[in-house]
């Protein structure tokens, strides 16, 4: 794509002051072989996005023990869900918190336990939670020590 667009402008700087249309045709042509190459290097970068996402999915079915064997096979053949992020948070209990290991996709929200949850190993599935209307996701209103920096919370109809 580089040396296309290059080549337009060398072209279109050597057809200043000619008025020769097959000059004029070749810039055309060159216009839309550019035109083309970023239509098929965009479909590419989609693949290779897609690539890389079913390829992370198909990886953490091996990674968590203890998946529901339902959603380790909606894990592994899902083409709409996209993995966002992971990493481990501080789960709240009535007598302290937990350290717990959490994966974002577009629609879930995966938790684990483990040997060490804080640096994602010996992971074991503990729940799932679906991203709909039901799960809110809010920030923390007493949090006056400011010892949850960035702190939130997320809250199920369920209880």
């Amino acid at each position: 794509e580089f040396f296309a667009k290059k080549l337009l402008r060398c072209s279109e700087e050597s057809d200043e002051g000619h008025s020769n249309t097959v000059v004029g045709e070749d810039v055309a042509a060159m216009r839309q072989f550019l035109q083309n190459c970023g239509d098929v290097l965009g479909s590419i970068s989609t693949q290779l996005v897609a690539s890389a996402n079913a390829r992370k999915l198909r990886e953490l079915t091996r990674r968590i023990a203890g998946l529901p064997s339902d959603l380790a096979s909606s894990l592994a053949a899902s083409s709409s869900r996209e993995y966002v992020h992971e990493g481990p948070l501080l789960k709240p209990f009535s007598r302290g918190s937990h350290h717990r290991y959490f994966f974002l996709f577009s629609d879930m929200l995966l938790y684990c336990i483990g040997a060490d949850p804080q640096r994602g190993e010996g992971l074991r599935f503990k729940e799932k939670l679906q991203l709909d209307s039901g799960v809110v996701v809010s920030s923390l209103e007493d949090d006056s020590a400011r010892q949850r920096l960035h702190g939130f919370q997320v809250v199920t109809s369920r209880a």
